[in-house]
């Protein structure tokens, strides 16, 4: 047990995160960000997807250079969040409905295809891949890739991207390894949100990043609301840990259905 909350009315509520399985024990980002970066070339235009919660998916289209980018979070009510698509200004959309395995590479060739990159033995536009995690048991723990110039002259723009998450896993690198290299990898960190610059391509990749700690009551009541309240106090519909709630109830039950009146966990929303 390592946390205990207290209000106005003396009332105290434990938070047991040790009865959960190690494997599913959740953790949060903190609130607090950072903005990293970012890397890759000045050209295009800037864009902000901004911090939240945590990443569910990215969705990349490449060829020789990171064509477009797509991001899915989540925010703090635990509700899927859809970044606008970034860069992809010769790549074809994805109201095109380009099918999509999670977590495996996808060949695209359109009608107008221009024959500029190799896959799986055929000439094609670009490459598509979605990379799924396991939120909120998972996140991405560091990024790395490399950005060059376009041509001979030009402004640099991002060539390859590879992902790291809580789970060691690794996804990528996908485009081209080549180029001048760039990494942000996190010990006790998480990406929270992306930035950067776009037109054509991905010219430039920033991050937003948050340390990452155990989920306190607080965090149930901001995603779950009142029903945190009854689960936690009450034991009732959906409650976690029945034994430590009847608990609670027989010691504070007097004072909790005082406080039942009040706006629950107040000093949550302080």
């Amino acid at each position: 047990m390592f946390l205990s909350q207290q209000n106005d009315m003396n009332t105290v509520f434990w938070w047991f995160p040790h009865q959960q399985p190690a494997h599913q024990r959740r953790m949060v980002a903190s609130s607090k960000v950072i903005r990293v970066g970012p890397w890759g070339g000045r050209g295009g235009s800037p864009w902000d997807d901004g911090p939240h919660r945590g990443v569910r998916s990215i969705t990349l289209a490449y060829s020789r250079f990171l064509e477009s980018m797509t991001v899915e979070y989540v925010d703090r009510s635990g509700r899927p969040v859809y970044g606008e698509k970034h860069g992809g200004g010769t790549s074809r959309s994805r109201s095109e409905k380009v099918p999509l395995i999670p977590n495996q590479v996808v060949c695209a060739r359109s009608m107008h295809v221009s024959s500029i990159f190799v896959c799986n033995g055929q000439l094609i536009d670009d490459i598509w891949v979605q990379i799924e995690l396991d939120f909120p048991y998972e996140f991405v723990t560091g990024v790395s890739g490399r950005y060059q110039e376009v041509h001979v002259g030009s402004l640099p723009v991002v060539r390859s991207l590879t992902f790291t998450t809580s789970r060691g896993k690794v996804h990528g690198p996908f485009g081209y390894d080549e180029g001048t290299p760039f990494a942000y990898p996190m010990e006790g960190g998480v990406v929270v949100g992306f930035t950067g610059r776009s037109s054509w391509h991905v010219d430039a990749l920033g991050l937003y990043v948050a340390a990452l700690r155990p989920e306190t009551l607080c965090d149930v009541v901001h995603e779950r609301g009142l029903s945190a309240y009854r689960s936690f106090v009450y034991g009732g519909g959906g409650a976690r840990y029945p034994q430590q709630q009847q608990q609670q109830q027989q010691q504070y039950g007097t004072t909790a259905q005082h406080h039942q009146a009040k706006r629950p966990f107040e000093w949550c929303y302080k």
